[in-house]
């Protein structure tokens, strides 16, 4: 708050976005709970906070939106998902979410992302089509989404790690993931692990942070690899890896995705898999169990999707319910593609 007494929302680090009710309850120094309460007319709040509260949303610039509000107090059976159609392992999150829904007698309406599609057109979609709530998916969430979205009905973030107050979360645990992968690795006697590394959202950074951790641990060297989470990303760190002297003797990809396309081109290349090079994934996406038969780290995507309905279920009844952060461990399936150290 400036000296005085107005705030704005570059202050409060929100600029370039409409104040939320996150924004009002930090501004008054109240919870969002306390916020929705003032908000929505219902008792609990005493007159002294209700014109704090009140008083915080004029100096931000906060207006309420009642019709959004009125939306959120009428049962609707509508639910939005974000997500990126390419992405092959949350099309598998997607699908049994549709069936988690129908079990609840929802809907589900798929606002679709990607290059030539930005989450604000998805944002404004669902708007129009008045949603309850919303799950988005995906590895590059966009915080300003999340806000936009969560402003004014429940969402649920799968996938990503943290968007503030009032965000229900569902998640694997990805630093779990990456470590149990290098454990495996040194366990067959690789000592030389290079790292695909995504730059795109929290999961990825974690991921990264995870394997530059546990080679700090063992007093290895570590072999970051940049580039995308994609198989063209994995097809571009395999062009990095054969234009040196020598590969090392295993590689972690940050997901699937690019460990097959890693994986193609070494192959094209002349180089054997797992007798010259050990390649693990992350995901276990239906492409990894066929073909290159891939080893990988396993999501439960049933146990994801599952959560995530019912998290929004529980947000829908009980709005002002606390947020929740569930996290799930992971696990290694075995397959083809990990053998002992060619040297």
């Amino acid at each position: 708050m400036s000296e005085n007494g107005t705030t704005t929302a570059l202050a409060n680090g929100r600029a370039g976005r409409a104040p939320t009710m996150e924004d009002v309850a930090r501004e008054a120094g109240v919870s969002r709970a306390l916020v929705s309460i003032v908000f929505r007319g219902k008792p609990g709040a005493s007159e002294a906070t209700r014109k704090r509260v009140h008083e915080a949303a004029q100096r931000i610039g906060y207006e309420l939106n009642v019709a959004a509000r009125m939306l959120r107090e009428t049962e609707t059976n509508v639910v939005g998902l974000m997500m990126t159609l390419k992405n092959p392992f949350h099309t598998d999150i997607a699908e049994k979410l549709i069936a988690a829904a129908k079990e609840r007698s929802m809907e589900i309406i798929i606002g679709a992302v990607g290059q030539d599609s930005a989450q604000d057109s998805a944002v404004t979609m669902m708007r129009g089509f008045r949603v309850a709530g919303a799950i988005l998916l995906g590895t590059d969430v966009q915080a300003s989404t999340v806000a936009q979205l969560s402003s004014d009905r429940p969402c649920v973030v799968v996938g990503e790690h943290d968007f503030g107050q009032g965000i229900d979360i569902v998640r694997s645990d990805d630093r779990l993931g990456i470590r149990i992968a290098l454990d495996y690795l040194l366990g067959k006697g690789h000592t030389e692990i290079a790292y695909l590394s995504s730059p795109h959202g929290q999961a990825m950074a974690e991921r990264r942070e995870a394997y530059l951790e546990w080679m700090a641990e063992h007093s290895m060297e570590a072999d970051v690899v940049e580039t995308e989470d994609t198989e063209a990303g994995g097809v571009a760190g395999a062009g990095r890896l054969l234009g040196r002297k020598n590969l090392p003797t295993a590689t972690l990809a940050c997901n699937d995705r690019c460990a097959i396309g890693m994986a193609s081109a070494l192959t094209d290349a002349g180089v054997r898999i797992p007798e010259d090079i050990s390649v693990v994934g992350f995901d276990d996406i239906e492409q990894a169990r066929y073909g290159i038969k891939l080893t990988t780290i396993h999501q439960d995507t049933d146990l994801l999707a599952e959560t995530a309905m019912k998290s929004l279920m529980t947000r829908l009844r009980d709005p002002d319910s606390d947020a929740t952060s569930i996290i799930f461990p992971p696990t290694l399936v075995e397959r083809a593609t990990v053998g002992p150290p060619a040297r």
